[in-house]
């Protein structure tokens, strides 16, 4: 079972179970402002995103696990529990230090 961490940008959202045990995050209604600095990766398996943060972001934030967000939302990954909605096709992976939300 996933619970949803207080220190994230979806701790007032909502996780849904499902009858047959799967899980999916009601998560609200956020986007990213993309740049120029953005770059493209391509997922293989058990690459889930709070990793892919980690390794492409731990050299410039803290934490940097916790910021799997900005990459799910600039994908628009419905469900970023689900690693089969992303893995083999290419995703941006924005530049954390340019990142801007728009709600």
């Amino acid at each position: 079972m996933i619970k949803l961490s207080e220190n994230n940008l979806y701790s007032t959202g909502k996780i849904i179970t499902f009858d047959d045990g799967s899980q999916e995050l009601d998560r609200g209604d956020f986007s990213i402002v993309g740049t120029q600095n953005d770059f493209y990766l391509t997922p293989g398996e058990n690459q889930r995103l709070d990793k892919i943060a980690w390794e492409q972001y731990s050299d410039l934030v803290p934490n940097a696990a916790k910021r799997w967000y900005v990459i799910a939302l600039a994908n628009d990954i419905e469900n970023p529990l689900d690693e089969i909605e992303f893995i083999g096709i290419q995703i941006v992976i924005p530049n954390i230090l340019d990142f801007k939300l728009r709600n």
